[in-house]
Formats: C-alpha cells, structure tokens, sequence
C-alpha cells in the first residue's frame, strides 16, 4: 500500500477521487486523443503522417480488444505497424526481445535492459525513459 494514504489524514466529511484509467468515467480519450497520440507523432518525426498515425494509434489504444493494454505494448504495436506499413522508424528488434523476456513491463525494467543492450535506438532511447522516471 502506498506509504502517503497509509499516513492519510481526513479533513472532510467526503473524499474526491478522480479516475485516469478509464473504468469509472471515460478520461481515456482525452489522454490519448489530445496527449499521448500527439506526442507520440511528435517524438518519433511522424507529422507527415499525422492523421494515420493517430488513427491507428487511437484504434490500438482505445476502440479494438486491446483497449486499455500496457503503454509499452501499445507502443511496440503502434510502432510495428507504422515500421511495416507507413514509414521506417528504425530497428524494433531490441524492443521486441525485451518485450518477450522482461516479467515487468515498466520504465525501470526497460532502463535496466537497455544498460546491457548496444542497440544505438536504446541508447538514444534510454535518455527518453530516464527523463520520465
């Protein structure tokens, strides 16, 4: 349990939660339409590409079966199709390989495998996920 509401301390006779991931109220497409869409077309050079690409990256992550899937796995998706189908975005490969052997798909694990792999898209990569942490 987090150690912040284990110490939480009421102040109110009511307690307000906001929900971000979509199962009570529906904030997902506000997140992906006006925020993670767009920044991913930004960070990977795809403005040429705008429309499809949100559109794809839209239909991945909010309207198919894999509605609410893992970030990390909504991105190699969305990655692999455009790779394959729009435009080259380099070598997917060391993504794939971690994809398939991490038991944690988070920004942590990725950083530490990507500390081991000589792949000059992790390396670049890596100053990225490092940012976020």
């Amino acid at each position: 349990m987090d150690r912040e509401f284990v110490n939480y301390q009421k102040k109110h006779e009511f307690l307000l939660c906001l929900d971000s991931d979509g199962t009570a109220m529906n904030t997902m497409e506000a997140k992906h339409q006006k925020c993670f869409g767009p920044a991913f077309v930004e960070e990977w050079g795809l403005t040429q590409y705008r429309s499809r690409v949100l559109d794809l990256w839209n239909n991945i992550n909010l309207y198919s079966d894999l509605r609410g899937v893992n970030r990390f796995y909504g991105l190699y998706i969305t990655l692999a199709y455009v790779n394959a189908n729009i435009t080259p975005v380099g070598d997917l490969e060391p993504f794939r390989r971690w994809m398939d052997s991490t038991k944690q798909y988070s920004n942590a694990a990725l950083i530490r495998y990507m500390e081991d792999d000589d792949s000059p898209n992790f390396k670049e990569g890596a100053s990225l996920v490092t940012e976020v942490e």
